[in-house]
This record gives C-alpha cells, sequence and structure tokens, in this order.
C-alpha cells in the first residue's frame, strides 16, 4: 500500500517548495491511485473514485497545510459535489 502518512505529505510539500514537480506529482498520483481506485459494491451509486475518498483527502489537505505557498510549485484542488458530500475531483501543481 502507499505510503501516505502526514511524513510522505510533508516530504511532498517540501518537493513542491524545491519546485520537484515529477518527484511530488509522482507521490500524489501514488496516493489518489491507492486510495480512490476502489469500488465498494455495497454502497449505492458507488463509483470509482470515491469510495476510499476521505483518506486520499486527508493526504492531500497535510500537503497543502505543510507547503509554503507561492514558493515553488503550488497545490491546487479542484472538487466536486455528489448528492451525499463533496470530494476532490483531481489535483493540480502550478
Amino acid at each position: 500500500m502507499a505510503d501516505c502518512s502526514d511524513r510522505a505529505a510533508r516530504v511532498v510539500a517540501k518537493q513542491l517548495d524545491r519546485n520537484e514537480v515529477d518527484a511530488a506529482a509522482a507521490k500524489l498520483a501514488e496516493c489518489w491511485m491507492a486510495y480512490t481506485s476502489r469500488v465498494d459494491a455495497t454502497t449505492a451509486g458507488a463509483a470509482a473514485g470515491n469510495v476510499e475518498q476521505p483518506r486520499f483527502s486527508r493526504f492531500a489537505h497535510k500537503v497543502k497545510e505543510f507547503e509554503r505557498r507561492g514558493t515553488g510549485a503550488d497545490l491546487t484542488l479542484q472538487y466536486n459535489r455528489s448528492q451525499r458530500s463533496v470530494y476532490i475531483d483531481s489535483f493540480e501543481i502550478r
């Protein structure tokens, strides 16, 4: 399983601040795939990309918390809304 811990979030934040975009993007993508690609057949209307979303969301928000905005590259999260929740739909590194 991917390491998407607080420690890993700090590493990604530092990579962003140092403009190490490829390394940061790879780790974000690894956690995105590890925590958003499962389908829970017992959940009515469950879609791939939303079942394990809270775990990725926590990781992504930690990265944003640890990074220094305006220094190096910055992480931007795009959200979407379903009938029951708001979730991260995608992310962008600028």
